[in-house]
């Protein structure tokens, strides 16, 4: 009787209110925050040229096509921060089947250029031929130690990592270590990555002076670049070398993409990110709502609240 009693108020509840079925929204087609939806889109510069999209035939008649990539709809769940927060919160209130433009200025797609990360060179640049290495130089015994072993003693001569010429132990301390180039005059050898040789012109207690072997007109690559390096000059005390352009293109290095690109008498190195400091256009159409996020009350139910904050208390006998 008491079962049956409950049963009807709930009867009565649904007749009056009308029952909602569990798990259906009256907006099921329509982006909220939390779902995840596929899309497809179109991403422009103000300049209407193509920078990215979804689709494949797009992507080859803009010139863009990645044979690598896989063309289908973009999946993701809104508000996440899966994506840039312009397109992220431009989805929302979006239905199935519905397309819209999305202008995403640059505060909220990539950021705006940042100065700092822009290195401007002369194409035409001056760099020093000699140069001078002090020669005495000092490790913390921990560290020579690690490095060497603990069984050296003074006038040791010991291998200095990735140079080709050694030291020799001078002087044993608590805390460091005091260490002599062991270079003379006269003396060649080769700097980590660099494309010349060089020379070792004099030697005195206090410095070493070297100077970079090079002759005019001599091609040299300065590092993994795509461009390569012509001396055209040389003095007593410079040597003058000239940058030879290449189309824009990007270097990945271990600190990220840079870009490369030679304006004027320039050559520009920029860490920025490609889509800095631009507004970007995207034609977004809705193509699915995978699923909808969970509607959750304060309780932790999905759906109506609690019977208990609909109905007065019932007193059942």
């Amino acid at each position: 009787m008491k079962r049956l009693l409950i049963v009807g108020v709930l009867l009565l509840l649904c007749s009056g209110i009308g029952c909602i079925e569990q798990g259906s929204t009256p907006h099921d087609d329509t982006i909220s925050v939390g779902d995840t939806i596929k899309v497809n889109y179109v991403g422009r510069l103000e300049d209407d040229s193509i920078f990215d999209t979804s689709f494949e035939d797009i992507a080859k008649h803009a010139g863009i096509y990645n044979p690598q990539r896989i063309y289908n709809p973009l999946q993701f769940k809104v508000g996440a921060g899966e994506m840039i927060a312009g397109f992220d919160s431009g989805v929302v209130g979006m239905k199935v089947a519905e397309t819209k433009n999305i202008t995403v200025q640059p505060e909220m797609g990539y950021g705006p250029i940042d100065e700092k990360k822009i290195q401007r060179l002369d194409i035409d640049q001056q760099v020093p031929l000699v140069y001078t290495l002090p020669k005495m130089f000092t490790v913390p015994t921990d560290q020579f130690n690690s490095q060497f072993g603990k069984d050296h003693k003074i006038d040791d001569v010991v291998d200095i990592p990735g140079m080709e010429f050694t030291a020799v132990v001078v002087e044993f301390g608590d805390t460091i270590v005091n260490l002599s180039l062991n270079l003379k005059k006269g003396d060649t050898f080769n700097m980590p990555e660099s494309p010349w040789m060089d020379k070792v012109t004099g030697v005195d207690d206090v410095n070493i002076t070297i100077k970079h072997i090079v002759t005019p007109g001599e091609i040299v690559k300065l590092g993994n670049v795509p461009w390569n390096t012509t001396i055209i000059n040389i003095t007593d005390k410079n040597m003058t070398l000239h940058h030879n352009r290449v189309p824009d293109t990007t270097i990945n290095t271990m600190f990220g993409p840079i870009q490369v690109s030679f304006r004027d008498d320039k050559l520009i190195m920029d860490r920025n990110q490609p889509l800095a400091g631009k507004t970007l256009i995207f034609t977004v159409t809705v193509e699915e709502i995978v699923s909808k996020a969970e509607s959750v009350d304060g309780n932790g139910g999905a759906g109506l609240p609690p019977v208990s904050s609909i109905l007065p208390p019932l007193k059942i006998e």
